[in-house]
C-alpha cells in the first residue's frame, strides 16, 4: 500500500474485510475497506546492489535495522560478516540465497540449504554496514529491503 503523501515508501498491507465488488462496478459509492498493516515503511525502490571487493561499506538509509536477502556467489566454505556479526556456509557450490525476512538458506532450484548455514540470520543497521567475507566468493549480492518506523 503507497500513501500519495509518500510515495517513495510502502506499507505491506492485507485487506480483512470483504469488497461487493459488484456494487463497487454497478454504482459510484463509498465503501469501507479494513486491512492490517506491518508497522513498518519500505522503500519503494528495492533494487539489487552488488558487492565485488570484501570490507565494503553500504550505508542503510532507514531509521531501522533491515533484513536483507543475500545472494552470495562462490564456492566451498565461507563465513560472511555484516558488522562482525557472522554466518558460516559450508559447500557453496556457485550460489546460495540467505533470506533473512523469512529466515531461510536457499539455492535457485528453491532446495533448502539450512544445514549449511550456522549464526543468525543477519541484519543491516541504520547508518553505515561493513560487509566482509572469507573463502572463495566471487561477488555478493543483496535485496535490502530498507524500512522506516
Amino acid at each position: 500500500m503507497i500513501f500519495s503523501f509518500q510515495d517513495d515508501k510502502k506499507y505491506i498491507a492485507q485487506v480483512v474485510n470483504s469488497i461487493d465488488f459488484k456494487q463497487v462496478y454497478k454504482y459510484f459509492s463509498e465503501f469501507p475497506i479494513i486491512f492490517n498493516s506491518r508497522p513498518f515503511k519500505y522503500a519503494v525502490e528495492n533494487n539489487i546492489e552488488t558487492i565485488n571487493t570484501s570490507g565494503a561499506k553500504v550505508t542503510n538509509p532507514g531509521t531501522i535495522e533491515s533484513e536483507p536477502v543475500i545472494s552470495i556467489y562462490g564456492s566451498g566454505d565461507i563465513v560472511f560478516k555484516i558488522n562482525g556479526q557472522q554466518i558460516s556456509l559450508k559447500d557453496v557450490s556457485e550460489k546460495m540465497i540467505v533470506n533473512s525476512v523469512i529466515q531461510d538458506c536457499y539455492d535457485d532450484a528453491g532446495n533448502n540449504l539450512n544445514g549449511n548455514m550456522s549464526g543468525e540470520f543477519l541484519k543491516m543497521k541504520s547508518g553505515e554496514n561493513i560487509i566482509e567475507w572469507s573463502g572463495n566468493v566471487t561477488k555478493v549480492e543483496f535485496l535490502p529491503n530498507w524500512r522506516w518506523l
